[in-house]
Parts: C-alpha cells; sequence; structure tokens
C-alpha cells in the first residue's frame, strides 16, 4: 500500500511539473507560433449560430482553430454568463451542420486562448488561462466527441 501510495504522489508531481512547463513555454512563446487566431467581426455562420442558442451573453474573447481535424475553424467564445462568472463554448462546423460543446467555466479576467498540437496527433489542444480576483489559472482542453475534455489544470476553480 505504501509502495502505491508513492508511485501515485511521483506521478502527480510529474503531471504538475510537466503541466507547469507547458503553461511557462506557451506564456513566453510568440502566439504566432502558436497558431493563435483572434476572430474578427463580420458576418459569420458560427458567430450566427452562437448568437441564437446562447443568448444575452457579453463576448469577452473569441479565436479561431481547427480543432477537429476537418479542415475547417473552429470558433471559440468566452463570453460573460453572470456579472461573476465566465462561460467558454467552441462552435463547430462539423459533417453534420454548425454545433455548439457544452458550456464549461472559463477565467474572469486577462483570458487568454492558445493553440498548440501537444502530443503531435490529428487534433490540436487549447490552453486556456486567467485569473479571478487576482487567482491565477490554466487548463488544456481535447475537443472530442463534441466535448470539450479537460486534459489538464491548475486553479481553474479559483479563477472561473
Amino acid at each position: 500500500m505504501k509502495k502505491k501510495s508513492i508511485v501515485i504522489a511521483f506521478i502527480t508531481v510529474s503531471v504538475i511539473l510537466a503541466g507547469s512547463f507547458i503553461y511557462k513555454n506557451n506564456r513566453e512563446s510568440d502566439s504566432s507560433a502558436l497558431n493563435e487566431s483572434i476572430y474578427s467581426s463580420g458576418s459569420d455562420e458560427r458567430m450566427d449560430f452562437f448568437n441564437k442558442n446562447i443568448k444575452n451573453n457579453k463576448i469577452i474573447k473569441t479565436a479561431e482553430e481547427d480543432l477537429t481535424d476537418n479542415g475547417k475553424k473552429d470558433l471559440i467564445v468566452v463570453y460573460e454568463k453572470t456579472s461573476d462568472q465566465n462561460e467558454m463554448v467552441v462552435v463547430v462546423e462539423g459533417e453534420e451542420g454548425i454545433y455548439t460543446t457544452s458550456p464549461i467555466k472559463a477565467p474572469k479576467e486577462s483570458v487568454e486562448i492558445k493553440f498548440k498540437n501537444i502530443d503531435n496527433k490529428g487534433v490540436m489542444e487549447m490552453i486556456v488561462s486567467g485569473s479571478k480576483n487576482g487567482k491565477v489559472g490554466y487548463a488544456i482542453y481535447r475537443l472530442e466527441d463534441k466535448k470539450l475534455i479537460d486534459l489538464f489544470g491548475e486553479g481553474m476553480r479559483d479563477c472561473c
């Protein structure tokens, strides 16, 4: 039992160190090297779909990237859900048409969205960071089966 606890502790520390390394590298890297693409205003089916399905919300940040590896850019939208909480969805143009992922909590302040193919497989991972009341957090997400999967994060509960 003691060996199992040591192994679990070792794995936990390794994951935290790896996540910290990824976070540090992404904070120091040029955003163009990470393929960041901030959404530009204008007529767009994805934004129209967002506005029709998620109403009365102030948009805080948007970005575009192909998270599904289907050759089409997906639209990531961070928006104000309440005066104290932000949420995030991805608007995907898939084979069945346009859809949004279920909303997840997003940082309240200093929201940053970066992209990096961490595992060098087809789909791109998304790194979201930000703060709330001075508490900083970040998470790494992958879009799988129409859901945003939290691969790793630190401090997100405190900044969302």
